[in-house]
């Protein structure tokens, strides 16, 4: 048996390597776009008192020894259920490699939420490429399933929270898309010189678009290459206004030399939330769903 293991998860790591496969990427990997998990709760270790987590530790100070954990059975997994406006919660251990939350189904239930869905998310546990690995995925919900990023790559229509809104990203309409548009152009026919209406000029440019309860939509154009989200007016090119949740400065949109939009948390207060239908989770992870959230921890 491997008896060398990885200094950050402390699961068998292969010949040669410093540390495990997951490890050696990024703290969270999302299916379909990249993302850095932001911070989340720093709790106590489960299972010990505030008193326990203070005591002075007899480890050697080189970093030789460390904490014993099981190496061949799957990793175990804890979820919080956070209160309402707080830090803490109530604490689920999963053992088993599947479990469903819901609003009436399933094997955790908020039956008080009408924004969650009956069966809206589920926590199961895969084994893969040689190790297990734990993923949060949408169970086809009506409102969605979100997590906490401290910054990610933008895709086309993908879906983010900022304070109590929502908002969809749009890259901008192409040439292309937008020439489909428009009257086929005949050989026997010179057409007038016309003005494009001022939404088609819009939906050219990359928008933060809000969207609605109502169904309406207001779109945030994106004319420069970095754009300030927040409350403040003075600092903010995307003012939110009207939403005490959001911060004076919320989240920074940046493009890149290539085109790319990212999107970095401002160290706000309530974080900035990203649409998701599948995660993996390496170590912790913060989401939301209808207006409950959770933390998953994997232990």
């Amino acid at each position: 048996m491997n008896s060398r293991i990885c200094p950050y998860c402390h699961k068998p790591v292969p010949e040669n390597a410093q540390r495990c496969p997951k490890c050696e990427g990024n703290v969270g990997s999302q299916v379909g776009f990249e993302v850095d998990l932001k911070p989340t709760l720093k709790e106590i270790p489960i299972g010990l008192s505030s008193q326990d987590s203070q005591k002075p530790s007899s480890e050697r100070q080189d970093g030789s020894t460390v904490p014993y954990r099981p190496i061949l059975r799957p990793p175990r997994a804890a979820l919080c259920i956070l209160d309402d406006g707080g830090q803490g919660g109530e604490w689920v251990r999963i053992r088993s490699e599947r479990i469903v939350i819901g609003r009436t189904d399933g094997d955790v239930v908020i039956p008080d939420d009408s924004g969650m869905s009956t069966s809206h998310v589920e926590l199961v546990r895969r084994f893969e490429g040689g190790y297990h690995r734990w993923y949060l995925k949408d169970l086809n919900s009506r409102n969605g399933t979100f997590v906490n990023a401290a910054s990610a790559r933008l895709r086309q229509n993908m879906e983010l929270m900022i304070g109590m809104r929502r908002f969809r990203f749009e890259t901008g309409a192409s040439a292309p898309a937008m020439a489909a548009q428009q009257p086929a152009v005949t050989r026997q026919v010179t057409q007038a010189w016309q003005v494009l209406p001022a939404p088609a000029l819009k939906a050219l440019l990359p928008a933060l678009v809000e969207l609605t309860s109502e169904g309406g939509e207001f779109r945030h154009s994106l004319s420069n290459e970095e754009h300030i989200v927040g409350a403040d007016a003075s600092k903010a090119s995307v003012h939110l206004k009207d939403d005490p949740t959001v911060s004076p400065t919320h989240a920074r949109l940046i493009r890149d030399s290539g085109g790319r939009w990212s999107i970095e948390d401002m160290k706000s207060l309530n974080g900035t939330w990203l649409r998701t239908a599948e995660f993996a989770v390496d170590s912790t992870c913060s989401f939301q769903l209808g207006e409950q959230r959770f933390v998953l921890k994997v232990l």
